[in-house]
């Protein structure tokens, strides 16, 4: 089996098939390995999972996914994950994995039926020094997730940093005086041998690639399928310039969408987006597996669909060219608002990241004036909270910021009507709109859009902050202005696949050998998100169905 992608899905994949008696070689086109898994938060959603079978179920996890998809979704693959999922997470334990059950992690549509917090499994922090020189050989991980470019957040850290919540000052200490007292490993390399959500799930998954003698090509693109009379046939790759043939029966596509691909974003998104405002590993996806598999006549769905997700132009210290940063947890917290270019809000601030971007989209196809928007925000909350990787003003004041950040990144003036011109929106409709949310702060009510009612706002809000811990008030100059862009974390379109994993032809029948999961395929969800990890989960649950049905297919010919 040869297995295309080296992200969690594709060492899933792998895993499985070595399990399960098959030879299994893994490839991966870019330099190192870890594919967009490693940008990732690192968690699956997996629904009914074992610290859960007290609470969830699979009827109740099933009525939640129909509610979310508008009867959209494929009701044997939703049956399907529902029973795999939890299976596919005991093996990844098995292989040495160490996950946990994130506690109060709540579903993204916490108001529809089905709901519930806890489903989100997330992995452990794993010290990489037993990978050896293969540590060199990962990806490094989403610059967002270290401080100070050093130090790996902890996802047990994450939250106490980011709001200065009980436990903060220790969750600091401990995570600096770490990585200082690692000298020996200071000596070979800046980096932190200690790895946090994705890039420690890679690790988890690369030893155990290592212990079973796995192979993992680098610099090794798939250029196109091969078939023969009797179904799939091998792949042809690239290797360092040069063509060769590899010989399978089986073939599992794992190897990501098309988010790094402007021409098929052009040809299939809604909207115009750029790669640029993209937060997948810049070149990574380009649809390589999606083309690949058109060209043997494989059919494709849901191409103009993404996992959305506001991202902002906010370089590094002193590195104007850094990628686009990610604005999950931000947009919750009291003190801040997020308005079209007309001057007016249009949305919960404090939803999940797709939904944000839904809106974005449905804001601009209305108005014509979203995409970017802009989050408006004030001195208080710019001396409180981060934003993104700008570190928050208590830690990292203004006069530290370089000078091509203020009015260019970050837009700063002394009155709402000074900041209202300089991001050239109207001045009376931004004062208003402003005006209003402050009413709101005080009554704790939000009357327009009903931030801070669902479960999953009062998550990632302040909970320090009162009567409505996501509202406060924009009062205390000076004013902040940041422009929002429509990122995302992956496409969601691709290659066609049945609740068995196997890619479907344009008549509807299983192309033989050829297997395909995650953002190389249609998504599970359709257009949706239900929950943190829901794009791992997916991928990683049908790269183990898949590989089991290829297995047993194979003892059957």
């Amino acid at each position: 089996m040869v297995v295309v992608g080296s992200g969690l899905a594709g060492m899933m994949a792998a895993l499985r098939g070595h399990e399960l008696g098959l030879k299994v070689v893994l490839i991966e086109k870019a330099s190192h390995y870890g594919g967009t898994s490693v940008f990732s938060g690192g968690g699956i959603w997996i629904p009914n999972h074992r610290w859960l079978k007290c609470t969830d179920t699979p009827a109740k996890a099933l009525t939640y996914l129909r509610a979310i998809t508008r009867g959209q979704g494929d009701e044997r693959k939703f049956q399907v994950f529902i029973e795999m999922a939890p299976i596919m997470s005991e093996f990844a334990m098995s292989l040495g994995a160490q996950l946990f059950m994130l506690e109060g992690g709540p579903d993204y549509f916490s108001e529809f039926e089905g709901a519930m917090t806890g489903r989100q499994l997330s992995p452990r922090d794993y010290v990489a020094k037993p990978l050896g020189d293969e540590f060199h050989r990962m990806r490094l991980a989403y610059p967002g997730f270290y401080v100070a470019g050093r130090y790996h957040l902890s996802i047990d850290a994450l939250g106490p940093l980011m709001n200065r919540s009980k436990g903060w000052i220790r969750a600091a200490f401990k995570l600096v005086v770490g990585y200082w007292l690692d000298w020996p490993w200071r000596l070979k390399t800046k980096r932190d041998s200690r790895l946090s959500m994705g890039a420690a799930f890679i690790g988890y998954m690369r030893k155990a690639m290592q212990e079973r003698n796995i192979p993992l090509l680098l610099n090794t693109r798939l250029v196109s399928l091969e078939e023969s009379d009797t179904g799939i046939a091998g792949v042809r790759v690239s290797h360092n310039g040069n063509e060769r043939m590899i010989a399978a029966p089986v073939v599992m596509l794992a190897a990501g969408g098309f988010d790094q691909n402007q021409a098929m974003r052009d040809a299939f998104l809604p909207v115009r987006t750029e790669t640029a405002n993209s937060l997948t590993p810049p070149g990574g996806n380009t649809g390589d597996a999606i083309r690949a598999g058109q060209a043997i006549g494989a059919a494709i769905e849901n191409m103009g669909h993404s996992w959305w997700c506001p991202s902002l132009r906010l370089p590094a210290h002193n590195n104007m060219s850094e990628p686009a940063g990610q604005l999950i947890f931000e947009r919750a917290r009291p003190g801040a608002m997020c308005v079209n270019r007309l001057g007016r809000r249009f949305v919960n601030e404090a939803c999940s990241y797709d939904r944000f971007g839904h809106a974005m989209i449905a804001d601009h196809e209305k108005t014509g004036a979203n995409l970017p928007c802009w989050m408006i925000f004030d001195a208080r909350y710019r001396h409180k909270y981060n934003l993104s990787s700008l570190l928050p003003g208590w830690l990292y004041p203004d006069t530290w910021l370089p000078k091509e950040y203020i009015d260019n990144i970050l837009y700063r003036a002394d009155t709402i009507e000074d900041l209202a011109r300089k991001i050239e929106i109207d001045a009376e409709a931004l004062n208003q709109s402003v005006q209003t949310m402050n009413d709101y702060a005080r009554t704790g009510k939000d009357l327009d859009f009903g931030r801070g009612d669902f479960i999953y706002d009062q998550a990632f809000g302040d909970k320090r902050h009162g009567p409505n811990c996501n509202l406060g008030p924009i009062d205390k100059a000076p004013f902040y202005a940041i422009r929002v862009e429509l990122g995302d974390l992956g496409t969601k379109g691709g290659l066609k696949v049945d609740e068995c994993a196997r890619v479907l032809d344009r008549a509807g029948a299983p192309i033989k050998g050829l297997y395909a999961t995650g953002n190389t395929t249609g998504s599970l969800f359709v257009d949706t998100y239900p929950g943190p990890g829901s794009t791992l989960a997916a991928s990683m649950t049908f790269a183990y169905v898949g590989v089991n049905h290829a297995a047993a297919s194979l003892l059957d010919r």
